[in-house]
């Protein structure tokens, strides 16, 4: 690691100092973060959405619980531009098989409806720190320190990711009605 590269301030901080650093620093990159994810997830959100044309209800559970999956991205971009080394996106969606290593079955099994499950996916996946006792201890400690500040926010942000999904679906939709009114 070079913390001379850092694009931020390194010292202590308190969890909501912590959160509000972490938002500042996805409000600044978030084109760079936001644009490899969307292109993946409207690609799956449309393959769902054909797949399962008789049952949407279907799609959408299938899309939902599948997010972990594609939040991983998001990880290895900010984590890439924490110290000044941009991805581009189409190589950040080539990487993203890499990044279904460690702790993936469990981030959609034990952990999809935790609270706390911001702030144990970037433990396993970029500190590759699984079920060893070591990845337990930092689970744990870490976990601890900030579950009474990140448990609130996780329900806040879920229900913008509820919204949102609802939002690609709507989307979805009106270009399958467009298609319909204008002939295929």
């Amino acid at each position: 690691m070079q913390l001379d590269k850092l694009d931020l301030e390194l010292r202590t901080r308190n969890g909501n100092e912590a959160i509000d650093l972490g938002i500042s620093f996805v409000r600044k990159h978030w084109l760079a973060i936001y644009t490899p994810w969307l292109i993946v997830i409207i690609s799956v959100a449309l393959i769902l959405k054909l797949s399962f044309k008789e049952q949407p209800s279907v799609a959408l559970m299938i899309f939902w619980w599948s997010l972990p999956i594609f939040e991983r991205l998001c990880y290895h971009i900010m984590s890439h531009l924490l110290f000044q080394n941009p991805v581009s996106t189409w190589k950040a969606i080539k990487s993203l098989p890499s990044q279904w290593k460690c702790g993936l079955i469990s981030q959609l099994t034990i952990w999809r409806l935790s609270s706390n499950r911001c702030v144990h996916t970037p433990i396993y996946q970029l500190e590759h720190s699984g079920d060893d006792a070591k990845g337990k201890v930092r689970h744990k400690l870490i976990g601890t320190a900030v579950s009474q500040y990140s448990t609130p926010w996780s329900m806040v942000f879920s229900m913008f990711e509820i919204l949102f999904i609802f939002v690609i679906y709507w989307f979805l939709d009106f270009f399958h009605i467009l298609g319909l009114i204008f002939g295929e």
